[in-house]
């Protein structure tokens, strides 16, 4: 018999009711117990991306870019 484990969970959330402008994304990574081993925040519109990681509760990645030019913490 195989075992069957849950490895990733992606969330979309859309600010219109066509659901056609996807905005927000939630990506959750786990290993093969289980466990969460990071979280990524994305929101993306025409001229804006901003990208979050999450490990163990902590901010260990914030990353804005506009019009291309990107800045951000590691």
């Amino acid at each position: 018999m195989t075992d069957i484990r849950l490895l990733k969970v992606i969330k979309y959330v859309f600010e219109d009711k066509e659901r056609e402008f996807l905005p927000w994304t939630k990506k959750q990574k786990l290993d093969t117990t289980g466990k969460l081993q990071f979280t990524k925040l994305s929101f993306i519109n025409a001229d804006t991306a901003f990208t979050q990681i999450i490990v163990d509760l902590k901010l260990i990645l914030n990353l804005a870019c506009f019009d291309n030019n990107c800045n951000g913490e590691f």
